[in-house]
């Protein structure tokens, strides 16, 4: 019983540990596009 709620626990963490990392590794490469377009717009007008 202790068991099974210690592991549902740690589940639980875990699995919003991979939601967390999914969703900084999105707005990493979202800003990342956003800035290499900033620049090209500096540039290229």
């Amino acid at each position: 019983m202790i068991f099974n709620t210690l592991a549902s626990v740690f589940g639980n963490k875990e699995a919003l540990d991979k939601k967390s990392n999914r969703s900084q590794a999105r707005d990493k490469y979202i800003s990342q596009k956003y800035y290499e377009r900033s620049i090209i717009n500096r540039y290229f007008k």
